[in-house]
């Protein structure tokens, strides 16, 4: 009985630390809040079609990678059409940039999307609102060993067995500049634009005023007044230009 009651109270702890890693990991955007904004018009195909920065933390015990999913809830005629799949992300990584893209040269491989394209693809639907969910597994190996081009059935083949506790995930809406009424629930979610442009270069200071020979630094501020003995010396500098300094003008 004492043996059992001990499996029992095993078995509570593992759930209870499974369940504890689960809610630990959290993945959040790091630009905006999507409980109170839509997807920025930055990231669809309304603006530069960007991908959104990303950051996580509290990843499980014993993490080697990660693999991002993110896909359309309501996407027609098929559910769940994927815009971005990332693979092999090292533990060490806890950020994405916006507009991050992946090199040949990058140990993180990025998938096909539902389009067949490698990388992000930006959500598009200008006369309805959208559910986007951006998933994040742990994953127990550093490579899931994927070919290039990857889909996302050749990537859920490769999760299998390797994926820690359960995964978090973030959901935010996207409604088109031509949604409204009914086909946009959410009318009280405020719309999220793009950063403003960077303010415009100040203008050129203009050139620096004319200072006559008699004037001195320290005199800037009061009247020029003719200097005589500069004037006659002045006369006769051949070096300057328009004949010199008159006594008629002396600015001259």
């Amino acid at each position: 009985r004492v043996h059992g009651e001990n499996d029992r109270e095993h078995l509570m702890l593992q759930a209870l630390l499974v369940l504890l890693s689960a809610q630990s990991f959290r993945i959040h955007f790091a630009d905006f809040d999507p409980k109170e904004y839509s997807l920025p018009t930055e990231h669809t195909c309304e603006g530069a079609g960007t991908s959104p920065a990303l950051t996580w933390e509290r990843a499980p015990n014993n993490t080697k990678s990660f693999v991002l999913m993110v896909m359309d809830q309501q996407s027609v005629p098929f559910r769940g059409f994927v815009h971005w799949i990332l693979a092999d992300i090292p533990s060490g990584v806890h950020f994405l940039p916006r507009g991050f893209s992946v090199s040949p040269a990058d140990v993180i491989k990025e998938g096909a999307n539902g389009h067949f394209l490698p990388g992000w693809f930006a959500p598009c639907n200008p006369a309805s609102q959208h559910t986007y969910v951006f998933r994040l597994f742990a994953m127990d190996v550093a490579s899931l060993s994927l070919p290039k081009n990857f889909r996302q059935p050749n990537l859920l083949r490769a999760m299998r067995r390797h994926v820690i506790g359960s995964p978090t995930e973030i959901t935010v809406v996207y409604a088109g500049k031509k949604c409204s009424g009914g086909d946009c629930p959410h009318p009280q979610q405020k719309r999220a634009a793009p950063p403003p442009p960077p303010s415009a270069s100040p203008a050129p200071s203009p050139p620096p005023a004319f200072v006559p020979v008699t004037t001195t630094i320290s005199a800037l501020d009061k009247p020029a007044r003719p200097d005589a003995a500069a004037i006659a010396a002045a006369a006769k500098d051949k070096t300057m230009v328009g004949g010199g300094l008159s006594v008629k003008n002396p600015s001259h």
